[in-house]
């Protein structure tokens, strides 16, 4: 099993988003991003820059992550959502399997999602 190295973090409340930054590149890791929006976190995939997505469901008053999800998805990239709906986030039933955690994410959940140690 290979572990990730580079995390894409797509989230739009910066200061949020910043944090997952600091605590991803505290564990040795590689944040792609943050991005505030769907559209630029897909440009970004095009270029294969990522093995593992954490994903804020809600991006705005408009946008979801969920264009992201199914790129994942189709290119075989292990994600997580973060939240601050809990399981009541309005999400597809189609990503039901997929791990969500509660925001503010803690460093032990991210280390488990990508099987850090």
């Amino acid at each position: 099993m290979t572990l990730a190295k580079r995390v894409l973090v797509v989230e739009d409340q910066m200061m949020i988003a910043f944090a997952l930054k600091d605590m991803l590149t505290s564990m040795g890791l590689e944040c792609v991003g943050p991005f505030r929006s769907a559209a630029d976190a897909l440009n970004v995939l095009d270029h294969g820059a990522c093995d593992f997505a954490l994903l804020d469901i809600n991006l705005g008053d408009t946008d979801t992550s969920e264009p992201v999800a199914q790129a994942l998805v189709e290119l075989d990239i292990p994600f997580v959502f973060v939240t601050g709906y809990g399981s009541a986030a309005p999400i597809d039933e189609k990503f039901n399997h997929v791990d969500r955690y509660l925001k503010p994410i803690r460093a032990q959940d991210i280390r488990a999602a990508i099987q850090v140690t």
